[in-house]
This record gives C-alpha cells, structure tokens and sequence, in this order.
C-alpha cells in the first residue's frame, strides 16, 4: 500500500518513519502554499478511493499511551483500513468511530482545546482519555 501524509513536520516524520517500517510506501508533503498546489492540481479524480489521515500524536510517547483517537468519515472500509494501520504501526489501543464527515468540527474544535491546553502547560505533550 502507499501512503500520502500532507505535512512534513514532527507529526508527518513521525506517522512516515511508522508506516515506512511497517513495510509502506511513504511520501510526504508539506502545507506551504506553494506545495499545497500540487495537491490541487491533482484534481478530486485523483483523489477518489485515496485514503486521507490526519493524526497529531505517537500515542506511545504521552502517558505511556493511555489515551484515545477520535476519527470520523464518509467511508466505513476506509475508516477500518486507517484505524488498523493506527493500530499497527503505533500501537494506538482505543479509537472511537464518531460517524461520518460532518464530526470533523467537533475534532477540530477537540484540537483547539488541545492547543490551548498545551500553551497553559508549556508543552505540547497531552492527549485526551474517555473515562466510561
């Protein structure tokens, strides 16, 4: 299988280096401007049955991976497919399915919070936990 990670950074190393020793093929990309083009220009054709993931943390480096992912899409056998990999690669334990597309808001507004958490604490290495 290869994988595509928009995102050259920490993040995307990270997810690259993963999947690379899990046996994929890797390519990253970055999200300066005038990369993103070549994104565009691919055109949604090229795009159609292509899986695109967008993950924040290694969950193996905070709190010695207890804590949870939230995803959400359009496609049940696409979801399947990440949440393995996520599994897989990165040992990731517990991932809630929160339905189709339209609960990417909510994650967004999930890394907000994360994001302000992060700057109160002076660091960035948190994640989230459901307690049941």
């Amino acid at each position: 299988m290869k994988i595509g990670i928009i995102g050259a950074g920490n993040a995307g190393r990270t997810l690259g280096l993963a999947f690379a020793k899990q046996g994929y093929t890797v390519m990253l990309g970055s999200r300066q401007p005038e990369k993103l083009a070549a994104l565009e220009m691919s055109g949604e054709e090229n795009l159609s049955e292509k899986v695109l993931l967008d993950v924040m943390v290694d969950p193996g480096i905070v709190a010695n991976g207890d804590h949870d992912l939230f995803m959400c899409g359009n496609d049940t056998v696409s979801k399947q497919m990440v949440s393995d990999l996520l599994k897989g690669a990165f040992g990731w334990k517990q991932i809630y399915d929160l339905g189709d597309l339209s609960a990417a808001q909510a994650t967004e507004g999930l890394a907000l919070l994360a994001s302000r958490v992060a700057a109160v604490l002076g660091h960035g290495m948190i994640n989230f936990k459901v307690a049941l």
